[in-house]
């Protein structure tokens, strides 16, 4: 993964586009269903990015709380947000190090958002979003895994950008050690390269991004590959929740999972 944020601001225009953007209604609509989510619900919306999901569910009438380490996609959700009176909270930064104010009712690490700095990494993640939930409260991970990915480890998409751009993605995946690499480029009209670049991300099995909740704190009650949920993610909707809180009280904000 790049060090920066860089990479991602690159490529955001092709990283956000595409089917997924008019999907994203359905998705966050069947997951509203699952999690018990209500208006007034606390959601937090981990490694955010320019914060589709934030507004649709601050749309929804949540009360949401974002982070990601892009200045620029955090600027660009604070612009939003104000454009349309959300009042989404937003901070920059890294999802490791940075929890809401108070508990919520829902975490969610969506667009395959983990995997880029390693399974330690992505374990502190999902155990800082246990700290931040409260109990009943859910996490949702939507991850594509290895055994998709490996049905075609290597694949080429090109597709054209505008009126005389071609964008190009290269990914290939060592099935044996689960890392993704993955080239980008965009050519202008003559063929030659305007942009690149390029990012490795940890893909896991199944069992083990289940594995990694459990060891987080986190409860697994099922996924969109074993309970198809009327949404089409972008790899698989991984669903848990929060089993016990030292506190013992419970939140009327959410009514909890929904198996």
């Amino acid at each position: 993964m790049p060090d920066d944020a860089t990479f991602w601001e690159t490529f955001s225009g092709e990283m956000y586009g595409g089917s997924r953007i008019p999907r994203i209604p359905d998705i966050i609509g069947a997951l509203w269903q699952t999690c018990g989510l209500q208006v007034g619900s606390k959601v937090a919306d981990v490694c955010c990015g320019r914060g589709y999901s934030s507004v649709e569910l601050a749309l929804r009438g949540a009360d949401v709380w974002a982070v990601d380490f892009s200045k620029e996609f955090i600027a660009k959700l604070d612009h939003a947000s104000k454009a349309l009176g959300l009042g989404i909270v937003t901070r920059e930064g890294n999802a490791e190090e940075i929890q809401p104010e108070g508990s919520v009712c829902a975490t969610m690490i969506l667009w395959n958002s983990l995997g880029y700095n390693g399974p330690k990494a992505d374990l502190k993640i999902l155990a800082n979003a246990r700290v931040s939930t409260h109990a009943g409260g859910s996490l949702v991970v939507e991850l594509a895994t290895l055994e998709e990915l490996s049905k075609e480890h290597h694949k080429v998409t090109e597709r054209s950008i505008g009126e005389s751009h071609t964008f190009r993605r290269i990914r290939n995946l060592d099935t044996q050690t689960g890392i993704l690499s993955a080239n980008w480029e965009i050519f202008g009209e003559n063929g030659a390269p305007i942009r690149s670049g390029h990012f490795s991300q940890t893909v896991y099995p199944k069992a083990e991004i289940v594995r990694m909740m459990s060891a987080a704190g986190w409860s697994y009650v099922t996924d969109s590959d074993r309970v198809p949920l009327p949404c089409e993610p972008t790899g698989i909707l991984f669903i848990g929740v929060a089993e016990s809180d030292s506190s013992g009280e419970s939140c009327t904000k959410c009514r909890g999972v929904i198996p």
